[in-house]
């Protein structure tokens, strides 16, 4: 048996802090989408205008699925950070394709950000194989991006490759320790695999 709790190293509490000042960015930066997305959709023309506000259709129209084609037009967003924004919040309200769309757009290839929320969608779309070229391109950009070493932890217990979601769990341990999100949400996929 693998073993998953390994001593922390002096550049762990480094990594520990530069993880907690990106992941506090990162929520700004979605803070920021999600306030300026009511303003923009009045700038074109909000569909749900129609329909008084506080009313079931209203309601039914300011859904996540009614604003399906929103972030496909072109003049709403205007740079790779908003469109990466954009793509990571269709995501992760299980618009998949939608935000296949919208990231495969992406001027940067490169950005591992983008890398694993390309492979987190198309893993959700039960193209596990696929998925994994896009986590490892990620993860070999950015060997410390522990999010994307969750998401293929999960894409191997989806192909039930356990070894290698024990493999990514230790290495997530190794980078920011036990305690991080990203080793407890996979260790609770793992465990819950295990229980089925």
């Amino acid at each position: 048996m693998a073993r998953y709790f390994m001593p922390q190293h002096q550049g762990v509490k480094k990594l520990q802090r530069l993880s907690l000042i990106g992941s506090i960015a990162f929520f700004l930066s979605a803070m920021i989408l999600a306030m300026s997305y009511e303003p923009v959709m009045a700038n074109f023309g909000d569909p749900c205008a129609k329909y008084t506000k506080g009313s079931k259709k209203w309601k039914k129209c300011k859904s996540v699925k009614s604003h399906r084609d929103f972030f496909k037009k072109d003049t709403v967003l205007s740079t790779d950070e908003e469109r990466f924004m954009a793509g990571y919040w269709l995501a992760k309200n299980g618009l998949y394709r939608e935000a296949l769309d919208v990231l495969l757009k992406l001027k940067t290839n490169n950005d591992p950000r983008v890398l694993n929320y390309i492979g987190y969608a198309t893993r959700k779309l039960g193209r596990i194989q696929e998925a994994l070229v896009y986590y490892r391109q990620a993860i070999s950009i950015a060997p410390d991006y522990v999010v994307s070493r969750a998401y293929m932890g999960e894409a191997f217990l989806a192909i039930d490759d356990r070894p290698a979601a024990y493999a990514q769990l230790q290495e997530i341990a190794d980078r920011c320790g036990t305690s991080c999100e990203a080793f407890i949400s996979l260790k609770a996929q793992i465990e819950r695999i295990k229980d089925l």
